[in-house]
């Protein structure tokens, strides 16, 4: 997949260049592209004082969003995200521009919603679906690129939603977690996701940002976060309770009690390391103190988990509709099978 090479860093205001390389033999249409940029102190105030340029100078669709700051309130690393074309083999090289005068433009394509007396149209572009007012039914048509990809019927089909709603106490899993760095890879074999481990002398990390960003600038591969949280007997007794991954960057490996339980292991790297996923936890929690461990492989670029954990709940219903299955970043994840 493309990669951003190294680049240098930024002086007063002025020009990143963001060399993008494809490296195996795939011409890329739209691909997407995501990389923190590191900013010294004092430079960049206001994450909207950034924009994209092509190779041409025109400016492209950008958005960015600080991952830490200085202590003065400047920006101290900055996530972009676009999308770029590239020729097999080839390297293109965009241009991050910064500074006061510096102003983004609006996205070109935005969402658009018609409302009519029978149904309502939602486009976001790429995806167009119809809802319709008078039966009941999640999505009725829906077009994908300008091809159909779903028709309205009388087809029964299951519809699972996950809100990844938190529990009634709001709290996330838990705020103290340790961290490990496992260049070798031996933290199975030395009993790392174990409960018995004694992870004492680990440092201590959060699980809002990338390990980069927390001192471990540089390294990729394969590191440990563990936690200690406690079960109460209702907890353990909930069909639907959940781990709720935000996003780890890339693959993960979750370990409950020493048994693994579920990871993302199996989604695409170019997919995985901003995916929300779930661990079902049904009868593996104990009432009392647990131990979760997470092994992580981060190949390039920033890694680790960086969206939090939280206990969520999944529900489930029936609906009328045809074949559809879409997921989202933040709120929720809507699947429908027949």
């Amino acid at each position: 997949m493309p990669g951003l090479r190294d680049w240098p860093r930024p002086q007063m205001d002025g020009v990143i260049p963001l060399p993008i390389e494809e490296p195996d033999g795939i011409t890329r249409r739209g691909f997407p592209v995501t990389q923190g940029v590191p900013f010294p102190r004092g430079i960049l105030r206001d994450v909207n004082r950034v924009r994209l340029l092509d190779e041409d100078g025109r400016e492209s669709d950008l958005q960015a969003r600080p991952l830490a700051h200085w202590p003065d309130g400047s920006i101290k690393w900055l996530l972009v995200d676009f999308q770029v074309d590239v020729a097999a083999k080839r390297t293109r090289t965009c241009r991050l521009e910064y500074g006061p005068a510096v102003q983004r433009r609006e996205p070109k394509a935005k969402l658009a919603v018609r409302q009519e007396p029978d149904r309502i149209e939602v486009n976001t572009g790429p995806l167009r679906f119809v809802v319709q007012r008078q039966t009941f039914g999640v999505i009725n048509e829906a077009w994908l690129n300008g091809q159909k990809i779903l028709d309205g019927g009388d087809s029964f089909v299951h519809v699972r939603v996950e809100p990844h709603k938190r529990l009634a106490n709001g709290r996330a899993v838990s705020d103290q977690w340790r961290f490990q760095l496992d260049p070798k890879d031996e933290g199975l074999a030395k009993g790392w996701h174990k409960p018995s481990f004694d992870d004492s002398q680990w440092l201590p990390i959060r699980v809002d940002n990338f390990w980069e960003v927390q001192g471990h600038d540089g390294y990729d591969g394969i590191a440990w976060y563990r936690t200690r949280v406690q079960c109460t007997k209702e907890m353990s007794e909930q069909a639907n309770l959940v781990l709720h991954f935000g996003a780890v960057d890339e693959h993960a490996w979750v370990y409950l009690n020493g048994e693994l339980v579920g990871g993302n292991w199996e989604v695409p790297a170019e997919r995985a390391w901003k995916t929300p996923f779930d661990v079902r936890v049904q009868g593996k929690l104990k009432v009392g103190e647990n131990v979760l461990a997470v092994r992580v492989h981060d190949e390039k670029n920033a890694g680790g988990i960086w969206r939090g954990v939280e206990w969520s709940e999944l529900t489930e219903f029936p609906a009328t509709a045809g074949r559809y299955a879409a997921s989202g970043d933040k709120d929720a994840t809507l699947t429908m099978e027949t």
